[in-house]
C-alpha cells in the first residue's frame, strides 16, 4: 500500500490538493492531507506500517518524515513542493 501525506501548508501545497487527491483516487493510492503543526504526529503514526509513504512538501516536512521515518519500515518517497527544494535537488 502507498500513501502520500500532503503539507498543505508547503508553497504549492493548497494549490494542487485537489489534482493530487484525484491522480492518487486513479491509482488506488491514500491521500492524506497534513497541516504544520500535525506534521510529527502524523508521522509517528505511520512510522512503524508495513507501506510505503510519499510526503509531498518542502524541505522542513522532508527533514521531519526522515527523522522519524529513519530506521523503520516505511520506504520514503519525495514530492518536492517547497520553495527551494534543497533536499529532493540533492538527491537527485
Amino acid at each position: 500500500m502507498i500513501t502520500l501525506l500532503l503539507n498543505r501548508e508547503a508553497r504549492m501545497g493548497e494549490s494542487i490538493q485537489d489534482e493530487l487527491r484525484a491522480e492518487c483516487e486513479k491509482r488506488g493510492v491514500l491521500f492524506t492531507v497534513l497541516k504544520g503543526d500535525a506534521l510529527q504526529r502524523e508521522f509517528q503514526a505511520f512510522r512503524d506500517r508495513d507501506e510505503d509513504v510519499i510526503v509531498a512538501g518542502g524541505d522542513g516536512t522532508i527533514r521531519s518524515a526522515a527523522e522519524i521515518f529513519a530506521g523503520g519500515q516505511v520506504r520514503l518517497g519525495i514530492l518536492p513542493l517547497g520553495t527551494t527544494n534543497n533536499i529532493a535537488r540533492s538527491l537527485g
